[in-house]
């Protein structure tokens, strides 16, 4: 049995690979940018805190907020202030 279930996963993940694809790509485009400036941004922030997740959005928001000049953010990257209530 354990014979086939690590052919089956491994097929598993290839399907997974090829229907995701697009999405895929595009996480990583975010979380690795092409954007110089962006990509030292995150990379400041990371030897800050070692702890920060290139994975999550608001850590990588939080980041351009505090190390690129306003208005300098990458395309596509909205950078936005969340209001009190």
């Amino acid at each position: 049995m354990a014979r086939l279930l690590f052919p089956l996963l491994l097929i598993a993940i290839g399907l997974v690979g090829l229907f995701y694809h697009d999405m895929i790509n595009e996480q990583f485009v975010e979380i690795y940018p092409d954007d110089p400036a962006s990509e030292a941004a995150l990379e400041r922030c990371s030897q800050e805190d070692g702890l920060l997740a290139r994975f999550s959005a608001t850590g990588r928001m939080a980041c351009y907020e505090k190390y690129l000049p306003a208005g300098q953010a990458s395309p596509g990257i909205t950078v936005t202030i969340p209001r009190r209530r």
